[in-house]
């Protein structure tokens, strides 16, 4: 079976070839593009549109063909994409196009320009919905109060970053309604794709992890930093870093040398503030939590694996999600997680057993939370032990293969 995947992301394997950064995102399609590849009757091709490439090329590392596309991932539907997809189907003629995510339009220009293939989607975000919970909290007024000179420049402020999920989230409709198969893990992804398109085939199949998750030592509570709190990513309001710092100035006065450790961007960083970090550093002046607080920047597979062992506590205090990789990166690990209760949370996190759930705008519950697995070992223990057997169930790397092969064959009939 020839499976082509359009993905959003360019592999580590092309971006060393074309001598760029590895991406730290989609590494969860890795491993499942490595294993699929490897069956002797899936040739796997995976194409990603780049500003690397003049013309449509093919390059080959191990088990994989690349296939780079002229162009750039984006929102804005390119109608210029669309001759570049008529000439890759026509040359390749795969069998399955698997289209990882909603969120672009590249994808969508292959479905218009080639619209007898057999098609499924994976649904990663749904920014239709995201759209409505991009504030996270925060008022028009604090958002308008707090734009900066780059804001200004870029046409980027906090109201455009919602506005444009609100037009990627009618590209993303589109999608539904175009394809006949989706392929989602949650309630959430599943109620919200059918609403779309009633006739929608919806597959069930869990995402793998990268292969550091499988390896790794697990954690455990002796060895780590105390009263550690480790974020993996807060680049935007839906990501909830100014809700955690409530809780942490709440926190400060039982934990005085408390640590709170967010990887990514570092927000508060002058020389390229954004309205959303302008409003993080007025927090973090505020509540007096300068020492407190240690952006470590953008960290490979091994360097967040490092960050996990060493927190007392993941938390995920997203304003919406899917089915976030670092709740069951950090559970497969076995860090406590406290995660808000939103979108599909629920079907990753069970309340006092996997981990521990709160509303997400209660920082107060949060921070209440967080006190409790500073200072209750029982707890600890529960829920390390817990978090571990539920992601190596969710996450277990044969099981996804298998079942991702098995909607591959139904699709096409096989």
């Amino acid at each position: 079976m020839k499976v082509l995947w359009i993905t959003n992301t360019l592999f580590p394997d092309i971006c060393d070839e074309l001598n760029l950064p590895r991406s730290v995102a989609g590494g969860w399609m890795y491993g499942l593009g490595s294993e699929l590849s490897s069956k002797d009757d899936v040739d796997l091709l995976v194409a990603t549109p780049t500003t690397k490439v003049k013309s449509l090329q093919y390059i080959k590392k191990g088990n994989i063909t690349y296939c780079l596309i002229p162009g750039t991932i984006s929102g804005r539907y390119n109608t210029k994409l669309e001759d570049y997809w008529l000439q890759l189907n026509r040359e390749v003629k795969p069998d399955l196009i698997h289209i990882h995510g909603t969120e672009y339009a590249h994808g969508l220009a292959f479905i218009n320009k080639n619209p007898e293939s057999n098609f499924v989607v994976s649904i990663q975000g749904l920014v239709k919905e995201y759209y409505h919970y991009y504030n996270a909290g925060l008022s028009i007024t604090e958002l308008i109060k707090n734009f900066t000179l780059k804001d200004i420049i870029t046409l980027n402020p906090l109201v455009m970053g919602k506005w444009k999920f609100k037009v990627r989230g009618g590209l993303e409709t589109q999608y539904f309604k175009k394809v006949s198969h989706v392929i989602g893990r949650t309630d959430w992804d599943y109620v919200h794709s059918v609403s779309e398109n009633p006739k929608l085939s919806y597959h069930f199949c869990n995402e793998s992890l990268r292969e550091s998750f499988y390896t790794s030592a697990k954690w455990k509570f002796n060895t780590i930093e105390k009263q550690t709190i480790f974020l993996s990513q807060a680049a935007y309001p839906i990501k909830g870093l100014h809700m955690v710092l409530k809780a942490l100035a709440i926190l400060k006065d039982k934990f005085p040398s408390i640590q709170l450790r967010v990887a990514g961007m570092n927000l508060i960083d002058s020389a390229n503030i954004s309205g959303y970090g302008k409003l993080i550093k007025k927090l973090i002046v505020k509540h007096g939590l300068i020492e407190n607080i240690t952006f470590v920047g953008f960290l490979d597979t091994d360097q967040m694996v490092n960050e996990y062992l060493n927190a007392s506590v993941f938390v995920c205090p997203s304003s919406i999600e899917n089915s976030p990789n670092s709740v069951g990166e950090a559970q497969i690990l076995g860090v406590p997680v406290i995660a808000a209760d939103v979108g599909g949370v629920l079907n990753m996190v069970e309340h006092n057993s996997s981990g521990l759930v709160y509303r997400f705008e209660e920082y107060k519950l949060l921070a209440h939370y967080i006190e409790k697995l500073f200072v209750v070992p029982s707890l600890v223990k529960t829920l390390s032990h817990n978090g571990i057997i539920c992601a190596e169930k969710r996450h277990n790397r044969e099981t996804n293969t298998n079942k991702t092969l098995e909607i591959y064959n139904k699709i096409c009939n096989r």
